[in-house]
C-alpha cells in the first residue's frame, strides 16, 4: 500500500510548488505511508456506512419505499423474530396491530399500536404507542409517506431523511387534489386532458374536475398559480 501511495504522489512531481509547499507535500506523503493501513480501514468503514444511501430518489421511488416499509413494519408485529435493540418495547418484544387514522383537515396521519397475543387477539384496549406525521403547510400531502413516518415514530424507529425531504410532485395527474385559489377550493382531478382545446402557452392544461361532491367542471391548471396538495391517489395500489 505504501508503494502505491508513493506512485500516486509522483504525479505531483511536475507541479511547481514553493519550498514550503514541497515540504508540506513530502510530510503528507510520509504520513500517508506510515498510516496506510489505518486509512484503508477508515475508508472501508466509511464506504460501508454509505451503502444503499442515495440523494437523488424521485418522489415515486420514495412513495414505493414507504409502502414497502409500512408492509414490513406491520408484518413485524405479527410474526416471530429475533430480539432487536432497535425501537421501543413494542418493536422489540411484543406482537402488535397497527391502526392508521387520516385527517384531511389537519393533513395528518396517526399510527396507533395495539398489543396483541400470538394469534392476533387484542391484549390492550387502548394503544400502547402512538405516532403522528403532519404535513408541512407548503408541502404536498401523501398518505403513504405519512403512514411510514407515523408508524416509525410509533415504534421508536428512526425516520429516513428522504421521507421528511421528499421532492414535490411534478405536474398534475388523475386522482390528485389541487387547490385553485380563484375559487378557493380543493379540486379532485377526475381526468387530465393531454390535448386541451385551450392552452395558454406551456403553463396550463385543461382538466376535468369535481368540485365538492356534485359539480363536474372543466378547469385550467396553471403550475405557477395552482398547487397539487395531495398526490396519494396517483400511487394507489
Amino acid at each position: 500500500m505504501g508503494q502505491k501511495i508513493s506512485e500516486i504522489m509522483k504525479q505531483f512531481d511536475d507541479i511547481k510548488l514553493s519550498k514550503e509547499g514541497r515540504r508540506s507535500l513530502e510530510k503528507l506523503q510520509s504520513a500517508l505511508v506510515r498510516h496506510a493501513d489505518e486509512i484503508c480501514k477508515i475508508a472501508k468503514a466509511f464506504g460501508e456506512s454509505l451503502e444503499g444511501v442515495t440523494t437523488s430518489l424521485t418522489r415515486k421511488e420514495i412513495v414505493n419505499q414507504a409502502k414497502e416499509d409500512i408492509k414490513k413494519l406491520v408484518s413485524h408485529g405479527k410474526g416471530h423474530r429475533p430480539f432487536s435493540n432497535k425501537g421501543n418495547t413494542a418493536y422489540q418484544k411484543y406482537y402488535y396491530q397497527v391502526v392508521f387514522r387520516r385527517s384531511d383537515r389537519k393533513r395528518r396521519v396517526t399510527a396507533l399500536i395495539y398489543r396483541t397475543n400470538v394469534v392476533g387477539g387484542n391484549v390492550s384496549e387502548k394503544p400502547i404507542f402512538i405516532g403522528r406525521a403532519t404535513c408541512h403547510p407548503d408541502a404536498c400531502f401523501n398518505t403513504y409517506i405519512g403512514k411510514a413516518i407515523a408508524l416509525r415514530r410509533a415504534l421508536g424507529l428512526n425516520v429516513p431523511d428522504e421521507y421528511l425531504d421528499a421532492p414535490e410532485p411534478e405536474g398534475v395527474e388523475t386522482g390528485d387534489v389541487v387547490y385553485f385559489p380563484h375559487i378557493s377550493q380543493n379540486v379532485n382531478i377526475l381526468d387530465v386532458d393531454e390535448n386541451p382545446e385551450y392552452m395558454d402557452g406551456d403553463f396550463t392544461i385543461l382538466t376535468y374536475s369535481r368540485i365538492g361532491s356534485f359539480l363536474q367542471a372543466k378547469l385550467i391548471y396553471n403550475p405557477k398559480t395552482h398547487k397539487v396538495i395531495d398526490d396519494t391517489f396517483r400511487y394507489y395500489s
